[in-house]
């Protein structure tokens, strides 16, 4: 890694050949991860702790906002929907992490101006790119057509050095105002079953781990990127749908797994189970 100064942001840490924008994500995404593994298991919880410490400091030193509060917000509700037991612990951990996180960020000097205001250049550009998004799911039900935002933005709206390839950094006023009405509703309704599905498995390390990276994936493409630069947010997506239908065709979630004893088809294992299967047995044999 290594730090680029330039004229849109100046001393933030990014990885050579990407941006501030990924370096924040992929920073962050670990940083979700080994904090998930530190709320469900006791073995090697400093270390992980202090893997997360690092991976957030990382993320703050990026100047991305959008990975910070994704991140922060993920957790949280990780955290607070998660079903199992040993809530206490997880919550402890969460709120410890989060607030030794934001003191070191302040202490190294890791937090520039530019992650306590929304009030700059690119934020300002996002928000007229939103409400021009916005309006034309209004009058445009039907889409505009992919790619084809830069043709209705009114002078001024434009962003500099993008030419034709805007899009609204939000995947859902994206969607809605260049597919049309129907496609936001089915995007919709496929990241709501795919959210719930994971929720209802999370109880696990690796299922929470997904259901916090669902949502800071999410969080991330609202205010960021166009629907081919989130393509994080479609793995997690399809491993969600994919969980929720095995669970439901498995009979079974995970949540509430089947007894260790049990036979195919929910027999429990043990002498009557053995009678059982004496008397369904075909005569003759």
């Amino acid at each position: 890694a290594q730090l680029f100064p330039n004229t849109t942001v100046i001393d933030a840490l990014a990885v050579e050949g990407g941006n501030t924008i990924s370096q924040g994500r992929a920073a962050g995404a670990a940083a979700i991860t080994l904090l998930t593994f530190a709320m469900f298991h006791s073995q090697h919880r400093l270390l992980l702790i202090a893997g997360a410490l690092v991976m957030a400091g990382s993320m703050v030193a990026s100047g991305s906002r959008g990975p910070a509060i994704a991140a922060v917000i993920a957790v949280l509700l990780a955290v607070a929907f998660s079903p199992g037991r040993s809530r206490g612990p997880r919550v402890a951990v969460t709120v410890v992490t989060l607030l030794a996180s934001a003191y070191l960020a302040f202490a190294a000097n890791l937090v520039g101006d530019r992650m306590l205001t929304f009030r700059d250049t690119s934020a300002e550009a996002r928000r007229r790119l939103w409400d021009v998004g916005i309006g034309l799911i209004g009058s445009e039900p039907l889409g505009i057509g992919w790619g084809r935002l830069s043709y209705y933005l009114p002078p001024g709206t434009r962003l500099p050095g993008v030419g034709d390839r805007e899009y609204p950094h939000n995947v859902l006023i994206e969607v809605g105002s260049e597919a049309g009405v129907l496609a936001l509703l089915v995007l919709a309704v496929v990241l709501v079953l795919a959210i719930q599905g994971q929720q209802r498995v999370s109880a696990t390390a690796v299922e929470a781990a997904m259901f916090a990276m669902i949502i800071f994936a999410l969080i991330n493409s609202l205010v960021s990127g166009d629907v081919g630069d989130n393509r994080g947010l479609w793995v997690a997506v399809g491993a969600a749908l994919v969980t929720r239908g095995t669970s439901f065709r498995g009979g079974q979630s995970k949540e509430n797994p089947a007894p260790a004893n049990t036979l195919p088809g929910g027999v429990l294992k043990g002498p009557r189970s053995s009678q059982l299967a004496e008397t369904k047995r075909p005569c003759g044999t």
